[in-house]
Formats: C-alpha cells, structure tokens, sequence
C-alpha cells in the first residue's frame, strides 16, 4: 500500500516537473530570441522528431537549429534567407510549409483532384436518380 502511494507520488513529482520545464524553456526560448525567432522555429519540422516542430522539439539538432535562428536573426537576415538555407542544408522536408513545384505537385494537386471527382460522382448519381424519377411518371 505504502510502496502503491510512494509510486503514484513519484508519478506525479515526475509530470510537474516536466510540465514546469517545458514551460520554462519555452518562455525563456521566447523571451531570450524574440518572438519572431520562435515563429519561425514552429514554422520549420525537427530532422529527427515526427512531425514535431523546432520550437517544441527537445533533440540535440532541434538546440542547434534554435540556436542557429537566434544568431541569424542577430545577424540581421530575414526569415525567407534563414528559412532556405535550413532547406539547403536539411532538406525541403524541414518547411511545414512546402513551395509548389514539380516533385510536390502530387501533395498539392491529390486533394483537389480527388474532391473533383467526389462532386463528379454525386452530380452523376443525383442526374441518374433525377431522370429515373421522370421515367417513372411518364
């Protein structure tokens, strides 16, 4: 019983402390490297985390992408410079946000071509439906 009470403690010593770290890291990240530096690390995918952007991300890499964000910021580069040289250096699979071209065409152009077809088949479905109606009555 003691040792059941002892565990369940420790469980919720454990959740606050990572609840208070979390939110202390990241105040500090926005308070240190303003809010246009965070802005921009929620807009660009952690390399190593699934789906998981920059900003909330706690992998090594992740550290080293905020920190180079802060110094290109100092530096005075906008968020279009930053943002492409961490595609030319990780990948287009870093933006959250993908440009339009030949090799992402596929993911922009599915979902309209398939809501396409979708009201395609409803149209032809109630036209079909329609004209049996007036057969009918004929």
């Amino acid at each position: 019983m003691i040792k059941r009470r002892n565990e369940t403690s420790l469980h919720i010593l454990l959740g606050l402390t990572w609840i208070i770290l979390s939110l202390s890291t990241k105040l500090a990240y926005a308070d240190s490297q303003g809010e246009d530096a965070y802005t921009l690390a929620q807009n660009l995918r952690c390399v190593v985390c699934q789906n998981q952007s920059i900003a909330e991300s706690d992998a090594a890499i992740a550290q080293d992408i905020r920190s180079y964000i802060a110094s290109a910021y100092q530096e005075g580069k906008t968020d279009q410079v930053i943002t492409q040289e961490l595609i030319d250096l990780y990948g287009e699979y870093i933006d959250f946000s993908p440009k339009f071209g030949l090799h992402t065409a596929f993911l922009w152009l599915t979902p309209y071509s398939l809501a396409a077809v979708i009201l395609y088949r409803i149209m032809s479905a109630v036209g079909s439906y329609q004209d049996t109606d007036l057969k009918g009555l004929k």
